[in-house]
């Protein structure tokens, strides 16, 4: 009864206002139906899934509260059943996908966005016991900027494609004899395999070490990639790139195997060449080791000769120009020396010669002797 009444008073109120009120007398002008309470809200229809699959042919914006499954408000779209604020498929502003009733990542950034971890850390992980685990990847525009191989611990930057440059995907062949192909990236994994990193960079790098020491643990060697192309130190530019010292435990050893020598010929230097040699001592102009000078009574005094003296003698043993780098293509060009060098291990055949040479005037002047 008080149902028929509650229907009698709507049906009343719509055709004098065409306006319903439930909890008030004035009902907003907008509003068909303005329901208001400060204690109850607005109960609708609570089906199942099934249920909800089983309405005989619903109206466009039908909607009702799903309590099983995908729980939440759902309504119809004219054609399917879907979560109550999005299609099928709805994408959120700035990297949120929703699917279904699923939120994923995944989509376009629209703005600039930072993550601020706080005091929280952001870690990324895979529990997959899987050859192929999912991997973290950063894209460029036309290759891997950077990828994870979870199963190997290994992170590198570069990418495992080809990289259509001069060095990557060739071979190197280590002091052992064994063959391995370069891929040219910056690897970093925790139980590497020898041959399994490489590292290439640009034309002019600067590598600085917080307590200006520099240690490379490599037991096999330190080499170059290619035969005769590297150089340590150079007497380029405004200054010289000098190294301070070099130590050795077996000295220095250079390759003098006659089978990679041609156009071989005695050299015609002597005595006469080592007796205008004017030997010196002398102190460096810029001693320094760092940033601290090394005061004068501290300084060590050095033995040699003057580079332009030498260049008038013996022009040979003198540095005058240097290989450089081009461009990053793996051309060379050919400059001049700022400041002069001595390879003074190639005086030593001017040397041996002289003695030679004296020791002959000797044994000339001894048969002379006896004659008289």
């Amino acid at each position: 009864m008080k149902i028929i009444k509650l229907l009698l008073i709507i049906c009343m109120c719509q055709i004098t206002f065409a306006q319903v009120g439930i909890g008030t007398t004035s009902p907003h002008p907008s509003s068909i139906l303005h329901l208001n309470s400060t204690t109850s809200g607005l109960l609708i229809p609570r089906l199942t899934a099934s249920q909800k699959s089983a309405v005989v042919s619903p109206a466009t914006g039908l909607l009702i509260y799903q309590i099983d499954g995908a729980s939440g408000f759902w309504y119809f779209n004219g054609s399917v059943w879907v979560p109550f604020g999005g299609g099928a498929v709805y994408t959120f502003n700035n990297g949120l996908t929703l699917t279904g009733s699923n939120a994923q990542l995944g989509g376009k950034l629209v703005k600039t966005t930072t993550l601020d971890l706080d005091n929280y850390d952001l870690t990324i992980r895979t529990n997959s016991s899987s050859t192929y685990p999912g991997e973290f990847t950063i894209e460029g525009e036309n290759r891997e900027i950077m990828q994870t191989r979870f199963k190997d611990n290994y992170v590198e930057f570069g990418g495992w494609a080809y990289l259509g440059t001069s060095v990557d995907g060739t071979n190197l062949t280590t002091t052992s004899g064994d063959n391995y192909t370069i891929d040219v990236v910056a690897g970093f994994q925790s139980n590497g395999t020898i041959g399994g990193s490489s590292i290439r960079m640009g034309s002019v790098e600067h590598i600085m070490d917080g307590i200006s020491e520099l240690y490379i643990d490599a037991p096999g060697g330190f080499h170059p990639r290619t035969d005769q192309t590297s150089s340590f130190g150079s007497s380029l530019g405004a200054s010289s790139k000098r190294w301070a010292s070099v130590y050795a435990n077996n000295g220095v050893i250079q390759t003098s195997d006659i089978r990679l020598k041609k156009n071989i010929v005695p050299i015609s230097y002597g005595l006469k060449e080592v007796l205008k040699l004017n030997p010196i001592t002398y102190n460096w102009k810029d001693n320094k080791v760092g940033e601290t000078e090394i005061p004068q009574e501290q300084q060590e005094r050095k033995l040699g000769f003057s580079a332009q003296e030498l260049l008038n003698i013996i022009p040979e043993v003198v540095q005058t120009h240097s290989w450089v780098p081009a461009d990053e293509k793996g051309n060379f060009k050919r400059v001049e020396n700022e400041k002069l060098g001595v390879n003074y291990s190639e005086i030593i055949p001017v040397l041996v010669n002289a003695i030679k040479e004296q020791q002959q005037e000797i044994e000339e002047l001894k048969k002379l002797l006896k004659t008289k």
